[in-house]
């Protein structure tokens, strides 16, 4: 029975991860950072060996971490190689750091493999996407649905990121965060607000490759504005979300080639100078010069998206400081804002909004570790528009100990699975829920636990399924008009 788990791949896994394990103790024991360094390397390298191995399933693992090491690893790490110092706190504020970091690759692994056995047999059950999706009437209505509310909406969202720019560029990056107040019409604004629902409904209906690309394409086009003020976040993020949809469609949809040997190439090419442009986005929005080099500003794109390694170390010092709210659940800090401060609460009880720049208010009274860490630890910039982020690693350990570091982790390496096996099984709300849930997951590093999945407490995402769905009820009572038929040949 246990001779099928004896194999060449695992014996290397263990032995990398057994490496890493025994460095990352050594360094604990005799404080030598470098050496925790290097052994959680070894088990990042660990999970992309993982991730490589079965690619199918393990797609939305391998991109986790890649944004892991991104966001949390290449600081200390390149800093280790060049043998320069990147531990500017006290002890335990940067072995707290090296520890969660540690344990979260750690048990993000553990819970990828746990899930991967169980289901198995779920993944065997279910290895092609249903053929028939393209001929189901109803799936054809709600695409059409989908289909115009998109279309709407994205160019809602892209007027309002042309008017994000124009703001920046007439004052700066900093004074944008501070206090951009859009003056578009209600209307722009408020269609604005389901562009990214939209697409996952209509992206959860499997269209073909061809409309599949160009809504994407859609989507990533509307943050380059946001991108030429300055900020990547969201260019990085769709880019990163239509390579996966893409990918994940090419592993299970045999009707079409989704992603082949080209695409590969191609995606490949545009690795280097696409983190070339990123880099220099660091020096544009600053005002300063790059060095000379592809690879140098490269490699200093890397160390300096690091950042989040010294917001674990921040948010460790000023931990007694907070919070400022009467319940200490950072775990939760979306969800809680969103119940408190959201849109029903303003109208219901008159409760004041968190969007509305950096501000006292929201210094104080958010229940999100972002907002309070920011506003504790340096208020003058805080004002200013600058931030540290947060991360789920800091969040859990804050309300849980390192427990909630550990279950955190498992919890997400388990979805990383789950995600992929439903997403395979070809029922369209599931999928609703899944790709939504995807556009801000791999962000995990440098956001809030449960920001990714906040989205279901939105009215915004309900209007846009009850938009969908009813809109294609009413569609199938009409579908012999010619306008159905228009919209028929647009999205199907």
């Amino acid at each position: 029975m246990l001779k099928k788990y004896f194999t060449i791949r695992n014996a290397i896994s263990l032995i990398i991860i057994v490496t890493g394990c025994i460095l990352f103790l050594i360094g604990e024991l005799y404080n030598s950072y470098e050496l925790q360094v290097f052994g959680i390397t070894f088990i990042w390298l660990n999970n992309i060996f993982f991730s490589l191995y079965n690619i199918k399933k393990r797609i939305i693992f391998f991109f986790l971490n890649i944004t892991m090491f991104t966001l949390l690893i290449s600081r200390p790490l390149i800093a280790t190689v060049r043998g320069s110092k990147f531990w500017y706190f006290p002890y335990d504020n940067i072995n707290f750091a090296l520890t969660g970091v540690f344990f979260s690759l750690l048990f993000l692994f553990i819970g990828s493999l746990v899930a991967t056995i169980f289901t198995k047999k779920i993944i065997s059950e279910s290895i092609l996407i249903n053929q028939n999706t393209h001929e189901n009437e109803k799936i054809h209505l709600l695409r059409i649905t989908s289909g115009v509310l998109y279309i709407t909406s994205i160019l809602s969202t892209l007027l309002i990121n042309i008017e994000k720019y124009l703001y920046a560029r007439s004052t700066s990056y900093l004074e944008f965060h501070a206090g951009f107040t859009s003056h578009l019409p209600f209307f722009i604004k408020g269609f604005s607000l389901f562009s990214t629902f939209a697409l996952c409904i209509f992206l959860a209906t499997y269209p073909t490759k061809k409309r599949s690309i160009i809504m994407l394409a859609l989507y990533v086009l509307t943050t380059v504005p946001t991108f030429l003020m300055g900020s990547r976040n969201s260019l990085v993020l769709s880019f990163l979300f239509a390579l996966v949809y893409v990918i994940m469609r090419s592993f299970y949809d045999k009707k079409e080639s989704w992603f082949g040997k080209k695409e590969g190439i191609i995606i490949g090419a545009m690795v280097p100078p696409g983190l070339f442009g990123l880099g220099i986005m660091n020096y544009l929005r600053a005002g300063e010069s790059a060095p000379k080099g592809i690879f140098s500003i490269i490699i200093d794109f890397f160390y300096k998206q690091g950042t989040t390694f010294d917001t674990l170390s921040i948010g460790y010092k000023f931990m007694d400081k907070l919070p400022f709210s009467e319940i200490k659940l950072y775990t939760f800090g979306p969800f809680l804002d969103a119940l408190k401060y959201g849109v029903i609460s303003q109208t219901i009880f008159g409760m004041r909004s968190m969007n509305e720049g950096n501000n006292y208010y929201r210094g104080i009274a958010s229940y999100q570790l972002a907002n309070n860490l920011d506003y504790v630890s340096r208020w003058k910039d805080f004002f200013k528009g600058n931030g540290f982020g947060s991360s789920f690693i800091l969040e859990t350990y804050l309300d849980f100990g390192y427990i909630g570091v550990i279950i955190s982790s498992f919890i997400f390496g388990i979805l990383t699975i789950l995600f992929i096996v439903y997403f395979r099984k070809n029922k369209v709300f599931v999928n609703i829920f899944i790709l939504t849930s995807l556009i801000s997951f791999f962000f995990l590093p440098r956001d809030a636990t449960l920001r990714w999945a906040v989205f279901i407490l939105k009215p915004s995402f309900w209007m846009s399924v009850c938009f969908c769905y009813v809109g294609a009820f009413l569609l199938s009572k009409f579908k012999s008009k010619k306008i159905v038929k228009y919209f028929s040949t647009l999205f199907n």
